[in-house]
């Protein structure tokens, strides 16, 4: 079934830029995320991005929030034991508050800010 671009995912035009110009920079890019697989899958090629991505891990949609964050807080601390730096962004889940807490390496408000790591990397 096609995926129609309301809600959230029309706030994703941004990505639309920075994802190609991310991927051109070699950079690998993967999806994590609560949404189902299938779904994000169906967002991804809604916009023309999928190719860009590696993969695509998606969970049950029935998680809660709270749980969302405490699995941002494993990864990131997955992140540091594999020396991979991590990125909080803004615009999914999670406060500032919430976020800062998790020590990120780098904490995104807008995704072409995504843009300004690339290049540093």
């Amino acid at each position: 079934m096609p995926v129609r671009a309301c809600g959230r995912a029309r706030r994703t035009s941004s990505y639309t830029i920075v994802v190609p110009f991310l991927a051109a920079a070699d950079v690998s890019l993967g999806v994590c995320t609560s949404k189902r697989a299938d779904f994000a899958n169906d967002i991804l090629d809604l916009f023309g991005l999928r190719q860009y991505f590696g993969f695509v891990n998606g969970g049950d949609t029935g998680i809660r929030k709270v749980n969302q964050l405490a699995c941002l807080i494993k990864d990131r601390v997955a992140a540091k034991s594999n020396a991979l730096a991590s990125v909080a962004v803004l615009w999914g889940h999670g406060s500032l508050e919430e976020l800062q807490a998790v020590a990120p390496d780098a904490l995104l408000r807008h995704p072409h800010e995504l843009l300004r790591i690339a290049h540093a990397g």
